[in-house]
């Protein structure tokens, strides 16, 4: 197996067929359940992704299947379906095409009937979006070791209630387990908040605006930004 698979995977027991190594299913702390599959035939081309199948627990009847993908290892297809999605939620959003091109992962949700349902994305912001977002914001650190910006969660809302953005952004933040991460959401988004919380993000400095509405930061905070090297 690769080093990702060893790395994502060090508590499953592998079962090969045809290709594909399959995991043990493991409950998400969401009260989701996943059963990552890893694609190896990826490995071998352009791109990195991972497979869920998705349930609720307790009973619940949502079915479908999360991919949390590579830019790179996405089709054009996907690419499009990915930025229709962006610009349903998100409207007004500007250059899409370069910039989920150059997120870090892509994450998506498709019901039964492979009916896309919802997104969300691990982005690579440029550093002069960043330090503007964090001065704007009065943020106590700064941008420098925040590279990632959890983003783009959106739910189709005939889907919605069920956790699966929750589970979405759990799982893109469980590839960067090491990385600093921030995100950005309306101080009324009271949904998207409870999910940051429940996944380490902590509200920091003040709300600003941002094109015609205002916006509060959010930090997961990493390693190597808590705890200073040692000092020679």
């Amino acid at each position: 197996m690769c080093a990702y698979c060893r790395r994502c995977f060090q508590r499953a027991t592998p079962s090969w067929n045809t290709g594909v190594a399959s995991a043990r299913p493991a409950r998400l702390s969401c009260g989701l359940v996943s059963e990552w599959r890893c694609d190896l035939s990826s490995f071998l081309g352009s791109g990195i992704y991972w497979a869920a199948d998705l349930h609720v627990g307790g009973g619940g009847d949502l079915n479908g299947t999360a991919y949390i993908k590579e830019p790179i290892a996405c089709t054009e297809w996907e690419r499009r379906a990915f930025a229709r999605l962006v610009r349903q939620g998100f409207p007004g959003a500007e250059g899409l095409d370069a910039r989920i091109r150059a997120a870090k992962w892509l994450a998506f949700y498709y019901a039964a009937g492979d009916r896309l349902g919802a997104i969300a994305a691990l982005k690579a912001p440029s550093a002069r979006y960043r330090e503007d977002v964090f001065k704007q914001a009065d943020a106590p650190v700064s941008h420098y070791d925040y590279k990632l910006e959890l983003g783009w969660v959106f739910v189709d809302p005939a889907h919605r209630g069920n956790r699966i953005a929750e589970s979405l952004c759990q799982q893109l933040l469980a590839r960067v387990p090491t990385s600093c991460v921030f995100a950005t959401t309306r101080p009324k988004n009271s949904s998207m908040i409870k999910i940051l919380n429940a996944l380490g993000f902590a509200r920091v400095g003040k709300p600003y605006p941002r094109r015609n509405e205002r916006l509060v930061l959010f930090l997961r905070s990493c390693p190597t930004a808590l705890e200073p090297g040692p000092v020679a």
